[in-house]
């Protein structure tokens, strides 16, 4: 359960953190939980970790794989997160930022996003692995808005 506030704070790292800020913002907004959110979203993991150093963030949506476009983005990516959390050894960048998160600020609730390709024809192995590392909530991409507000709203029940 999340802090007594009316106002949620979520942090939204994803490769298509831009395709799906404004729906996700204009379905919450008519959710009935009677919550003000304010989300924040980023491809960059190092935006993201400055974010999270502001530590007002009480749900952190972390894509797994933060690959843009092409493999050379990705190992842009990778290089940065790497510099930035030397640390934590991890495949995927979502899992650094998600050990990171639970290490720096545990209160803060995280959902990993995970493309199917990823997961192959085993999500719930995936899911399994999520919840091992310290995950709060785990959604299937693609997945139908209705099914992220689901699990963001458990956590703040």
């Amino acid at each position: 359960m999340l802090p007594q506030s009316k106002k949620i704070n979520i942090l939204l790292v994803d490769s298509q953190a831009s395709s799906f800020h404004e729906p996700l913002e204009a379905v919450l907004e008519t959710s009935s939980l009677g919550y003000e959110y304010e989300i924040k979203s980023t491809k960059e993991p190092r935006e993201a970790l400055e974010f999270i150093e502001e530590r007002n963030t009480d749900i952190a949506l972390l894509g797994l794989s933060l690959s843009i476009c092409g493999a050379n983005e990705s190992i842009q990516q990778a290089k940065q997160i790497e510099d930035c959390l030397p640390e934590i050894e991890e495949e995927h960048i979502g899992y650094k930022l998600l050990r990171h998160i639970k290490k720096e600020v545990p209160v803060v609730k995280a959902i990993i996003l995970a493309d199917y390709g990823l997961c192959g024809d085993k999500p719930e192995g995936q899911k399994q692995l999520a919840s091992a590392r310290g995950a709060d909530g785990f959604v299937l991409k693609p997945f139908g808005m209705q099914e992220l507000i689901s699990e963001i709203e458990r956590l703040i029940l």
